[in-house]
């Protein structure tokens, strides 16, 4: 970390690491902190004012509500705030803010996203993680829906922190933010139940431009009817659908009589990024096939689940599931020893030829030589014990060193052998004439 970064970046990017975090994901939640409040010790570890909802947030990640009040407490439980409601700065209160964090995001199922995109993934990505805490954990105007296009400086300011830590967001960068801005809409009531899936967003964007004059409007996405009580009632339960979960819009066409041109040219645009069509997504022409109880004609599409809106604004509608890691295998010791070069082996042959002719050549014989030849042959026949027949097993055994004292040569030849050693041999003990004499021959001229 350089000398201009604040010092308060490190000590948050540590406090995740205590708790366990991979280095890719304290990263992320690091430059996440930076983005919220650039790491100014008063908002890092005291309060302020949210301008969006005049709520109070506390903490490095803007806590609010019971949010809050369970930070309140956890902090409590540990002695770092004081009776007035002062936390103390510390490395010690970032790691149980950092704690406290991680544990939301484990135990909490409105972040079970969260837990298995980013949490669960300590190789996480940039793009993935940025994404994914930014909707669905610290959820802040990602998509701008009240930023506008200032949304573009908060993504930028993530960024640039996340780089300093030691990553690269421009290798990983975030995929481009899509909104209902630009986009033809019969009014703010299509707009109203919250922000719609980004992938959703990508396709109206790219729609309005397929179909272009005769795309009137758009009169739904994540709109206020579908989180109505009149809509709850019909449908019998307070589920929002498709529309809740941002994955579905209404189209209105200028020419309805051009409705089947417009559902081929959709159908067109998803089919080319590998969706299909009942599985992944759906179309009704409410112009050519009105429902039951519709009210107006329109086009109803939807993607079937939130995988297919992904895929889609992946830009990649053809991928499959990702395979898991190959890890290659700890190389095992190699005994399959490569045979020799055939120049060698050649080498080889041509010395065993050239030494088989002179193997074969008789050799000049050596009187002494014989003569010695045959004293050894008598010894070695002299010390050849008889076979004795016992356990197999017994051969195997180790047996104890004696290391008591040696036992004198008893074999009238063992001293005379010792001669081809180079030690002085003991002629007195009696052997036959021609080997003592052949022992004092070869002893004296050695």
């Amino acid at each position: 970390m350089s000398k201009k970064q604040n010092p308060y970046m490190g000590m948050v990017y540590q406090s995740f690491l205590n708790q366990g975090a991979s280095p890719n994901q304290a990263r992320a939640l690091t430059a996440e902190v930076g983005r919220e409040n650039d790491f100014n010790p008063n908002n890092l570890f005291g309060s302020h004012g949210d301008a969006a909802n005049g709520k109070t947030n506390l903490g490095f990640f803007s806590w609010q509500g019971t949010r809050r009040d369970n930070l309140v407490k956890h902090l409590q439980s540990k002695g770092l705030i004081d009776k007035s409601g002062n936390m103390e700065r510390s490395q010690r209160s970032l790691n149980e803010m950092a704690a406290f964090a991680l544990n939301e995001i484990r135990t909490n199922k409105a972040y079970e996203e969260t837990k298995r995109k980013f949490l669960n993934n300590p190789d996480v990505d940039y793009a993935t993680a940025q994404r994914t805490l930014g909707k669905n954990y610290i959820r802040w105007d990602y998509d701008g829906n009240t930023l506008g296009n200032n949304v573009k400086n908060h993504h930028a300011k993530r960024d640039r922190y996340y780089n300093q830590l030691g990553g690269n967001a421009a290798e990983s960068a975030p995929q481009q933010a899509y909104s209902h801005n630009g986009l033809r809409l019969k009014s703010n009531e299509a707009v109203g139940g919250g922000a719609a899936h980004q992938g959703t967003y990508k396709l109206a964007h790219n729609l309005q431009n397929l179909i272009g004059g005769n795309l009137k409007y758009f009169t739904a996405f994540n709109d206020t009817y579908h989180h109505s009580e009149a809509y709850f009632k019909k449908k019998g339960n307070r589920n929002s659908g498709l529309h809740g979960a941002g994955s579905a819009m209404y189209i209105a066409l200028n020419d309805p009589k051009q409705s089947a041109a417009a559902v081929a040219q959709i159908r067109n645009e998803l089919n080319s990024k590998g969706l299909k069509e009942g599985v992944d997504y759906k179309i009704i022409d409410e112009y050519a096939n009105p429902s039951k109880g519709a009210t107006g004609g329109h086009l109803d599409l939807r993607f079937m689940n939130t995988a297919a809106a992904d895929r889609y604004h992946s830009g990649n509608g053809s991928a499959t599931p990702s395979q898991a890691p190959t890890h290659t295998a700890t190389p095992s010791v190699n005994f399959d020893f490569q045979p020799a070069a055939p120049q060698l082996v050649a080498q080889n042959t041509n010395i065993a030829a050239q030494a088989e002719p002179l193997a074969q050549t008789p050799q000049a014989s050596n009187s002494i030589a014989d003569t010695w030849g045959k004293a050894l042959d008598t010894a070695a026949n002299a010390f050849k014990q008889p076979e004795i027949k016992t356990d197999r097993s017994e051969s195997w055994r180790i047996k104890p060193l004696d290391f008591g004292e040696t036992k004198p040569q008893t074999n009238p030849y063992e001293q005379q052998l010792a001669a081809a050693f180079g030690e002085v041999p003991d002629t007195s003990a009696s052997l036959p004439d021609y080997i003592g004499s052949l022992v004092r021959t070869i002893y004296d001229n050695v």
